[in-house]
């Protein structure tokens, strides 16, 4: 990890040290939130509903610390996007699953200007997972032989059970892919075999989706097109 990537650059995503893509414009930021302090790292990931980060949460005595994911919408002048993340923010405070992300808490980031206080980011903060994709493990992995049989029946019952929890709640995930399952933590370590349901940017309670349906049913199509 290149010292977990400590040497930023503003505006890139490349590390000085090991020249990886992972620099991101959040970077190198410290957010003041609530009774924390949270140094942002490196990039994770992301795409047009918003970018991942790496942070490390500490209160403000400096004596608790621990490692957590930020993740944060810029494209405050799109209501779109605002809208869609604030249910994103909704949604994923309703669940209560082991096999949904943990969020801690939200916020927004502001900027003072001649005109006052401009809300710059939204962001929220969540457990950092840090097992990869689903697809890493069934992939780049297997070709090494590490997803045998046993795996894929574990990990099948977890996506099931994650989208089974969902549906119980009237919550459509809209965009399941490979990609949007990730490993807790490392195989071989504890929850190293734990799947978490990710990337709630699309998602939808189905009531309201619904409501003004001719048929009661949902139309949209929506989702990664590659799995369309």
């Amino acid at each position: 990890h290149c010292e977990y990537h400590t040497r930023f650059q503003p505006a890139n995503r490349e590390c000085t040290a090991c020249s990886r893509t992972l620099i991101g414009e959040f970077s190198g930021r410290e957010i003041n939130w609530g009774a924390s302090l949270y140094r942002v790292r490196e990039f994770v990931g992301g795409g047009g509903m918003g970018e991942v980060y790496r942070a490390i949460e500490q209160n403000q005595a400096g004596t608790y610390e621990r490692e957590v994911a930020i993740k944060f919408n810029k494209n405050v002048m799109d209501r779109d996007i605002v809208k869609r993340f604030e249910l994103e923010m909704q949604i994923l405070g309703m669940l209560q699953s082991p096999h949904n992300v943990n969020v801690l808490t939200n916020g927004e980031l502001y900027d003072e200007r001649a005109t006052g206080m401009q809300v710059t980011a939204q962001f929220m903060v969540m457990e950092l997972l840090k097992g990869g994709e689903l697809f890493k493990r069934l992939t780049v992995d297997s070709e090494h032989g590490r997803f045998t049989e046993a795996d894929a029946l574990h990990a099948t019952k977890q996506m099931v059970s994650a989208v089974s929890y969902l549906h119980s709640r009237n919550i459509v995930h809209r965009d399941l892919k490979l990609e949007n399952f990730v490993y807790r933590a490392p195989k071989g370590t504890p929850g190293g075999d734990d799947l978490v349901l990710i990337d709630f940017g699309l998602s939808v309670r189905y009531e309201e989706v619904s409501r003004g349906s001719r048929d009661g049913l949902m139309h949209d199509i929506v989702g990664s097109s590659y799995y369309i």
